[in-house]
């Protein structure tokens, strides 16, 4: 089987996971596998006996025996199936938790990368389409029973061989009765395995074709139908009734939806032609055994009884088989998208996680270092920053400004390390950050980035970043981020949910999420403090204001300012203005207004009207 290392790797989760699973499971199925024998042969014993005229008494208990083992058998199937549910449950959503811790203790720098999102949205929508751990599992214990199954079955039906003659006048019928009767109806099973086999494996590549074939568009479809399943909410439906996008939403939709029908219709249409291959062979190896068996019947070398047994016997053999080559399909299908699940789980971190500790300084010491620095993003040969030299001691206040894809943000999440230089150093206190322990590291920083995120948590755990939190401390940064006049409004207060993922939550507007962030930058009391362009839904007077109450918040921590506008300007005592990746200007505001042919100075007077 392909991929031999994904089942491997899965069969080892689940064991560890949850032991008693699989044995439940395939107990399960052995139970379940054997209730259709004990009625072939229960009723081939009472007719037997009735057709001898055994007494009333007699053929009572072996129907009793029919019926009791029946009853036991069901309730053990039963009752091993609500135990294997429940462990299903479980197990699937630890499964879940694991995908999810894994994704979450990823590198950032990996996590962006086009492979690493296109390897999850595969071992997702592959594990969707065709079953998650639990359903692998689940087809691995069906194999078992049905492997049983051919076992219970072949035990049955392997006396009619042993039974031969050659005293009939009709040559077919001595034909059947020798042992070249019995090697002809075994040559027709396997002609029947064989194609069974070439079918299934033909269906399975056409699926695994055909899922192929479809990613981008369901990947597509999904995004429109969760778009056209929201777009009554206050983010998108603004935008949607405004533009009128709901006719080229639907168009999309319909596009994508078109080629999906398209790839399924096909598939599903030369699937059809190996099905109907399928059940003719079938077909003929049923009429085959009951041609074998019927004409031992009649020539007297079984008995009537013995007829329901083997013809029974026979066709659960024949479907049993039939079954095992699906089973095995369906397995090395689902091990061929397990395979996804097992690369996303082998991506090691490449970020190297030094050890050593930060110095808890009271005086809050530090300084970093930028030496010669470059970077680019992953998949992208373009350079976003390029040769940025430059030192930072905390305590001082610090403003970045610069046009829109200059590469401030780009210098903020490198000195947050969520993304290594591709060229050049970064240093704290002359050491290379990455040598430093990284979960320490980064308690030095509290950031409040453009695109932060608010989450449907009550405002205080979006502050405290905690369901535990000083409930005082979480109304005094609210209060110091201007949230109080807002604050007042709510009748649970800090306790309010965000967000209408719960049925009281209340929606708040991008202004306050903003606010609701800062607090949440002030909560964590991290020596440097970095907002970057935090208040861009705010207007110029509102974010000026913003940062002179927050410059004196921050007192003698350090604060950089990110932003294109230039409220932070003054309260800075340097500013470094990016362009085109570089620094092209440093220094305090008088002295980069001195330079009149300099950027800085005209971005500030191109923004001066607003801060006069």
């Amino acid at each position: 089987m392909k991929n031999r290392k994904a089942v491997h790797l899965v069969l080892k989760i689940v064991h560890r996971l949850c032991p008693s699973f699989l044995p439940l499971l395939v107990t399960m199925k052995l139970s379940g596998a054997a209730i259709p024998y004990v009625n072939i042969v229960g009723s081939s014993i009472v007719i037997d006996k009735l057709l001898q005229q055994k007494g009333f008494e007699d053929i009572f208990r072996c129907a009793l025996w029919m019926i009791v083992l029946n009853f036991t058998l069901n309730m053990l199937t039963w009752g091993f199936d609500k135990l294997v549910n429940v462990r299903k449950y479980l197990l699937t959503e630890q499964i879940r938790k694991m995908i999810a811790e894994k994704g979450l203790t990823l590198d950032y720098e990996i996590l962006e990368k086009k492979e690493t999102l296109a390897c999850i949205y595969k071992a997702r929508e592959g594990m969707n389409a065709n079953g998650d751990i639990s359903v692998f599992c689940d087809r691995i214990a069906g194999m078992i029973g049905v492997i049983a199954d051919i076992i219970y079955a072949a035990v049955l039906f392997f006396p009619v061989f042993l039974v031969s003659g050659n005293d009939s006048s009709i040559p077919f019928f001595r034909f059947v009765q020798s042992h070249l009767g019995g090697m002809a109806l075994i040559l027709i099973l396997a002609g029947q395995l064989i194609v069974l086999g070439w079918s299934q494996r033909r269906m399975g590549a056409l699926q695994k074709e055909t899922f192929d074939l479809s990613v981008d568009a369901n990947r597509h479809y999904d995004y429109y139908l969760s778009f056209l399943m929201d777009s009554s909410s206050y983010t998108k439906g603004k935008d949607v009734r405004m533009y009128d996008f709901g006719n080229t939403i639907c168009e999309n939709f319909k596009h994508d939806t078109g080629i999906m029908y398209n790839n399924y219709s096909g598939m599903q249409k030369r699937i059809e032609k190996y099905s109907f291959l399928n059940e003719c062979c079938a077909a003929v190896f049923t009429i085959a055994s009951y041609v074998y068996v019927g004409v031992k019947a009649g020539l007297g070398l079984i008995s009537i009884g013995s007829v329901a047994r083997y013809v029974g016997s026979f066709t659960k053999f024949s479907f049993a088989l039939g079954s095992v080559v699906r089973a095995y399909t369906d397995i090395s299908i689902c091990a061929q998208y397990l395979a996804y699940f097992e690369k996303f789980m082998d991506i090691e971190n490449e970020k190297y996680n030094g050890t050593l500790p930060i110095e808890k300084r009271d005086d809050n010491d530090y300084e970093f270092e930028f030496r010669d620095v470059s970077f680019s993003y992953p998949n992208s040969a373009e350079p976003v920053l390029k040769h940025v030299s430059m030192k930072l001691k905390v305590g001082k206040k610090m403003s970045l400004v610069g046009p829109n894809g200059a590469g401030k943000t780009t210098f903020i999440k490198l000195l947050c390390r969520l993304y290594d230089p591709t060229e050049g150093q970064i240093l704290l206190n002359g050491v290379d950050i990455k040598y430093y322990d990284y979960d320490e590291y980064i308690r030095l920083f509290s950031v409040v980035f453009q695109d932060f995120k608010l989450f449907s948590f009550s405002i205080a755990e979006n502050v405290a970043v905690s369901k535990e939190y000083d409930e005082d401390r979480v109304i005094r940064c609210l209060a110091q981020a201007g949230f109080t006049e807002r604050l007042g409004t709510l009748k649970n207060g800090v306790h309010t949910q965000l967000y209408k993922l719960e049925k009281d939550g209340v929606e708040i507007s991008g202004g306050e999420a903003q606010k609701i962030a800062i607090a949440r930058a002030l909560y964590k009391n991290s020596p440097l403090v970095i907002l970057d362009e935090p208040t861009s839904a705010l207007d110029p007077v509102s974010e000026y204001e913003i940062y002179r109450s927050f410059d004196k918040l921050v007192g003698e921590k350090t604060a950089i300012y990110i932003s294109h506008r230039m409220s932070s300007c003054r309260f800075c005592n340097r500013i470094i203005v990016f362009d085109g990746g570089r620094i092209v200007q440093q220094g305090s505001h008088e002295e980069l207004m001195e330079d009149k042919e300099g950027l800085y100075y005209e971005m500030w007077n191109a923004q001066a009207q607003y801060y006069a």
